[in-house]
């Protein structure tokens, strides 16, 4: 009596993909419908990777237009004076930031590292500039005219400081002039003009400047600057 062979299952030709099994009563509608479902959750996996990457898009873009408009927001702020609170009126104060694309204009505060400026007033003399002293004539200009521009400026350094290039008129046509030797002769009396006066620390001071230009001159502009030497400037419209 021969002894009992173990039993091996009839093995698979070399290379011959298995066979799947597919057990009896499973019918040929669910196979094709669970292989639909199968391409539905990629496709659909897929769809929501798309929006997420166009939602993460939007988002960023909508945040950066939002940090723009807060940056020039800051830039450029507005410190109302009026009653009611509106902007554009006279007596209202707007204060420009340095580098900002915007006019400023009388009542408007342009700002530096250093300092701060306001034109609180400009005034066409015409002709002639009055002498504020008995002994001084009066200012007379055959081809052109006087301008008197009241400002004021605030020292924001750590120190007191002096201006030795004071501050000039431009026009239009890009020509700069120069402040009048005898202003201090032109001015309200009592009033100061830069000359070799200090600018103190931390207070906000006035002054008188004036300036003799063309009659030609259009479009004047008072060129306010920073207090360090070949500092930024910063032209202010003096609506002339």
């Amino acid at each position: 009596m021969n002894p009992q062979q173990p039993q091996y299952p009839p093995q698979q030709p070399y290379g011959q993909p298995p066979v799947v099994v597919v057990k009896k009563g499973t019918s040929a509608l669910v196979i094709v419908l669970a292989v639909i479902g199968g391409i539905l959750v990629l496709g659909f996996g897929g769809c929501l990777l798309c929006v997420g990457v166009a939602g993460k898009g939007i988002a960023d873009a909508e945040k950066k237009a939002q940090a723009d408009k807060q940056e020039k927001q800051e830039a450029v702020q507005v410190k109302s004076k009026d009653d009611d609170g509106k902007p554009g009126k006279p007596g209202t104060e707007k204060a420009v930031a340095k580098g900002v694309d915007a006019t400023a204009k009388i009542g408007d505060t342009v700002m530096f590292e250093d300092s701060e400026w306001t034109i609180l007033e400009a005034k066409d003399l015409g002709s002639t500039a009055p002498s504020n002293n008995q002994f001084e004539q009066a200012g007379k200009s055959d081809d052109g005219h006087f301008v008197r521009v009241k400002f004021s400026i605030k020292n924001k350094g750590k120190k007191d400081d002096m201006l030795f290039d004071q501050p000039k008129l431009q026009d239009s046509q890009g020509r700069e002039f120069t402040h009048s030797e005898h202003e201090m002769f032109y001015v309200p009396e009592n009033a100061k003009t830069l000359g070799l006066e200090k600018i103190p620390v931390g207070l906000k001071k006035e002054y008188f400047s004036v300036y003799e230009i063309p009659k030609d001159a259009k479009g004047i502009k008072f060129v306010a600057r920073a207090l360090e030497t070949d500092g930024a400037t910063k032209p202010i419209d003096l609506g002339m």
